[in-house]
């Protein structure tokens, strides 16, 4: 399977790992947002992922936009795009350009805390569950179609920093699990009920 990989936060760093282990998975790209300044030298820095990335050995390419990358994922023909944590809304002429679409990964259970801050909205509102949702990328925020998700329980402890690498770890582990189901039909994506939508 032939997959491109759009992610730039911590966030996404375990998954991009964890599909790079799968022997029969071929991470042929792998899209970050560009270097920006940081620390109190102003120095640029590259994204998690990016450094992950290069770690790794994977093609990465930084676009400050991702339409800049089109040509290059046409090229590539990939079988499926994963975005995660990828801080860039793609277009549809980028999310359809996949045989199977584009799979994205929100830490939630969705249609609950759409939006770019679901895990800092979970412990901000002190809710005692969450979970992650496997679902592909249509034109609007995080409405697309569902092809899986997973509950998950919040410790008494549990902060940003914990919460956010035992969600990653739960959608690495959804995505090697149910995406080849997704991708043979045996996992039918359905739609999410947006009367019960709630925004971050």
């Amino acid at each position: 399977m032939k997959i491109i990989f759009a992610g730039t936060s911590e966030f996404a760093v375990p998954i991009l790992k964890s599909i790079a282990l799968q022997s029969n998975w071929d991470v042929s790209l792998v899209i970050a947002e560009p270097a920006k300044p940081a620390g109190r030298k102003n120095q640029l820095a590259h994204s998690p992922v990016a450094q992950a990335a290069q770690e790794l050995n994977l093609k990465l390419v930084t676009p400050k936009s991702v339409k800049d990358a089109a040509d290059e994922i046409r090229n590539i023909n990939p079988d499926i795009m994963i975005v995660v944590a990828y801080g860039q809304i793609l277009p549809r002429d980028i999310f359809d350009l996949p045989k199977h679409k584009t799979v994205n990964i929100h830490p939630s259970l969705l249609p609950k805390l759409r939006g770019p801050s679901p895990i800092q909205t979970t412990l901000a509102q002190g809710l005692t569950e969450t979970g992650v949702s496997l679902m592909l990328i249509d034109e609007k925020l995080d409405h697309g179609t569902i092809i899986s998700q997973e509950g998950f329980l919040i410790g008494e402890n549990e902060n940003y920093t914990t919460l956010e690498y035992q969600l990653a770890q739960v959608g690495a582990s959804m995505l090697v699990s149910d995406l080849p189901r997704y991708v043979s039909g045996d996992l039918k994506p359905k739609p999410q009920d947006n009367s019960q939508a709630t925004y971050t």
